[in-house]
């Protein structure tokens, strides 16, 4: 395929040219037009924009033992159709992924359904200590732990998941940090959680802004004694994104990631939504989400990853209190990040690195995450002229209609090609592409 006359993000920076895509590879970016050729085909990319697929290093699919709110078939065509070429998996599944027997079983899934690529993160927490070098050896591409111990139902998903304890997360980052491998925490403190619940406060009300920092703080401290590569999940609050950078300024090797709802969502805009908004970490106020924006452009925050969560629609109408906690959000992640583009709250630059370069970099996924000669052709191509309105009944994600805050927004811009290994998976907003195309990007 030739993509003739399109803007490109290179190392270079932002310039025009023609990219030619040959057996899964950029083969040239050159300056020279193709002519119309019956062999190859040819795009015409005048006045669109060439970026990298988004690489999404934090999404929950949770076949099997959640296929009824999503499944590798279903996740990943909503991954396709949303610009999003790979993504990085959770170990929650009816039995995590705490030995490497059940990360080959996740595997074979993905490879069988996904139409884009996946590598998978392995468990690491109270349980399942042991099992970290195995995991390393069969091919995790990181470890995830939880800072809070699972609620009562569900213990048996989140088994070998997680750490509270200072003992315990010490103990948890040091093994770790013995492979090598990438450590993703949810850094929420179950110790304040269950003091405000024991004050009788419920669902958010027993996760105010304190429940991270506290959290961040903690974690932070141990990273920096262990040297385990650490990745702040979802963070929320700017205080606790001020803090992980001092940690990082001071030695730590850090990350820290956002998600889109603590993005373009905000407690004042979800009233009347509350349940669909039901989230770890709460949504926070406006003033705090416009001072996040200002983080990114000073270069606080390294990658943006939907922590798609979903549950079918029937869950998240019950009450809010019985409502489970987790949005939909994998096919609209690099959209709103592209509409946050065009209007000029960052720049084409600065959401490659966020969404792309940074999550290849953090997880050392090679060819990927760039646009340049040698690198795999995973590409979405914008249209910068174009828009797109958020309607939930066409989206592919099982759980779409839980993201009904999001229903009838207009989006500037539009996707019109994402290929993953040099092979179009959707094209005009039509998924065209094939299951069992995506590779183990640990392999």
């Amino acid at each position: 395929m030739w993509i003739n006359n399109c803007y490109t993000v290179t190392s270079k920076g932002l310039e025009r040219k023609n990219v030619f895509i040959r057996e899964g590879t950029i083969t040239a970016i050159t300056d020279k037009v193709h002519e119309q050729d019956n062999d190859i085909d040819t795009v015409n990319g005048t006045g669109k924009f060439l970026i990298p697929g988004m690489i999404d290093q934090h999404t929950h699919i949770r076949e099997p033992g959640g296929s009824e709110h999503e499944n590798f078939v279903t996740g990943t065509a909503a991954a396709a159709s949303g610009g999003v070429t790979t993504i990085l998996e959770m170990p929650i599944a009816d039995k995590p992924v705490t030995s490497a027997d059940q990360l080959t079983r996740r595997i074979n899934l993905a490879r069988e359904k996904s139409y884009v690529n996946y590598g998978f993160y392995g468990g690491a927490g109270v349980g399942s200590l042991d099992n970290i070098d195995e995991l390393a050896s069969a091919g995790v591409i990181g470890f995830k732990t939880f800072m809070c111990r699972p609620d009562p139902h569900r213990e048996m998903e989140l088994a070998g998941l997680w750490a509270e304890t200072n003992e315990d997360l010490y103990a948890v980052f040091s093994a770790v940090a013995k492979t090598g491998l990438p450590l993703a925490v949810h850094a929420e403190d179950g110790f304040l959680v269950r003091e405000y619940e024991k004050q009788g406060k419920r669902g958010i009300d027993s996760r105010p802004p304190d429940v991270e920092i506290n959290a961040v703080k903690r974690a932070a401290k141990i990273a920096l004694e262990t040297g385990v590569k650490l990745i702040f999940c979802h963070l929320s609050t700017v205080e606790a994104i001020e803090i992980a950078v001092e940690s990082k300024n001071r030695g730590a090797e850090i990350y820290i990631e956002c998600a889109p709802h603590h993005l373009f969502l905000s407690l004042e805009e979800v009233v009347g939504f509350e349940t669909y908004a039901k989230v770890k970490p709460p949504l926070r106020t406006r003033v705090n989400v416009n001072r996040i924006w200002k983080l990114i452009n000073q270069d606080y925050v390294d990658a943006i990853a939907s922590d798609h969560a979903p549950y079918h629609i029937k869950l998240k109408q019950q009450d809010e209190a019985n409502a489970p906690y987790g949005i939909p959000g994998i096919e609209l992640t690099l959209r709103l990040m592209i509409d946050a583009v065009l209007k000029n709250w960052i720049t084409w630059a600065k959401l490659v690195e966020l969404v792309s370069s940074n999550p290849a970099r953090i997880f050392s996924i090679k060819q990927k995450g760039f646009v340049d000669v040698g690198a795999d052709a995973d590409l979405v191509l914008v249209n910068p002229g174009a828009s797109y309105i958020i309607d939930i009944e066409k989206l592919k994600s099982k759980s779409a209609g839980s993201a009904i805050m999001y229903d009838g927004k207009k989006l500037l811009g539009d996707i019109d090609l994402v290929m993953v290994n040099g092979s179009v998976v959707s094209r005009n907003n039509q998924l065209i592409g094939g299951r069992g195309g995506g590779h183990n990007v640990a392999d």
